[in-house]
């Protein structure tokens, strides 16, 4: 059964609204769903008590198997509407990131919750540190290179970290294509493949690099490099299979970089080690427990959880890793006679999944055990 869902992204820094417009809504008939995005300004107050529009808030209500594939569509819309903006309005608008997710189905009594937090810290730390001897040792073996291959590996290089900082899986798989294609005629000439207009390079590399399936996954990558750059299939046929390759083109990319530059690493079977999330962050998930879908928050708003930034203490381990401590304070508003059980807070950013455990509680009560 399809289930009704909010989900409320938001984006800053964004296009300003036109002062007489206090939101904008759009609906989408699609074949199998109508769906709609409400489109309001983010407000703050600046030092001198001017009041100034600091971003663009999102509020898709739409329909979905569970609350994951509501918050991916959601997700699409809200990222296709910026990019049209982006060619409209000549702004390069920043990636959205999303607020709340929550159920709206009629008759449900339980309902998923979640809301995420991406701005714990007043200052942003990662836990990964520099690898000096790695990356010194990248450098000198690219210095030494001929001209022609130094070139096409560096560009190769660029491609991989642009893909690894795209969220859009098709686009970002194509980045990762790209960088195989940089290396191509450097391939060819290694691997002792005919040296012509072909991608026969990156057909003999992933078939050594993986005896075992490498044609194999030669053609179904390189037939989805030819259907999303000259073909005709669906958007969302194209999405699915590039989320099914992506990390694998990763891979081989990364690995047909270090054979390149006759490193030991090439031989080995990498695993995906690009982080999603490179600081660290906070959903805090639930149940809501009300009937009435529109008054699940109060005065007929989204519920949320408002969280109290003193609470969430951070502390830097002996290897220098920032780590959160301690239990947030959260204080929920929700509409009359509802509440919230099953209430967790989720940690998380490059590998850290801490879990903390709530106890149920109703609106306006403070969370701090």
């Amino acid at each position: 059964m399809r289930r009704e869902y909010v989900a409320i992204f938001s984006v800053k820094p964004a296009v300003r609204l036109p002062k007489d417009a206090k939101e904008m809504v759009w609906t989408f008939d699609e074949t199998d769903q109508s769906c709609s995005v409400k489109i309001s300004r983010i407000s703050e107050t600046m030092g001198t008590g001017s009041v100034v529009q600091t971003g663009l808030e999102f509020t898709v209500r739409l329909q979905a198997d569970n609350m994951d594939e509501a918050t991916k569509l959601a997700k699409q819309m809200v990222e296709g509407i910026l990019s049209y903006v982006t060619l409209v309005n000549g702004v390069a608008t920043p990636i959205s990131g999303e607020c709340i997710v929550y159920e709206t189905t009629a008759g449900v009594l339980a309902r998923d919750f979640r809301q995420h937090y991406h701005d714990l810290l007043p200052l942003r730390a990662s836990a990964r540190e520099f690898n000096h001897d790695a990356v010194s040792e990248v450098i000198e073996v690219i210095d030494k290179l001929d001209e022609d291959t130094r070139s096409r590996v560096a560009r190769a290089v660029r491609w991989y970290r642009t893909g690894a900082l795209l969220e859009w899986p098709l686009e970002a798989f194509l980045c990762n294509w790209i960088g195989l294609e940089c290396l191509n005629p450097v391939l060819q000439g290694r691997l002792g493949v005919r040296q012509d207009e072909t991608v026969s390079g990156i057909k003999a590399f992933i078939c050594k690099a993986r005896p075992e399936d490498g044609l194999e996954i030669y053609r179904k990558i390189h037939k989805l490099r030819v259907s999303a750059v000259h073909g005709k299939e669906s958007l969302n046929r194209l999405v699915t299979s590039a989320q099914d390759y992506l990390v694998q083109t990763r891979v081989l990319l990364k690995r047909a970089i270090m054979f390149v530059l006759g490193m030991k690493e090439w031989d080995q079977d990498l695993m995906e080690t690009v982080i999603r999330y490179p600081f660290l962050n906070l959903m805090v998930r639930a149940k809501i427990l009300g009937d009435d879908p529109t008054h699940l928050g109060p005065s007929g708003g989204h519920p949320s959880i408002d969280l109290d930034p003193r609470t969430t203490k951070v502390e830097i381990t002996d290897d220098g890793r920032p780590r959160f401590t301690g239990k947030p304070m959260l204080k929920l508003s929700l509409g009359p006679g509802v509440r919230m059980t099953d209430i967790e807070s989720l940690f998380y950013g490059e590998g850290l999944t801490d879990v903390v455990a709530h106890q149920s509680v109703s609106s306006g009560d403070a969370l701090t055990e």
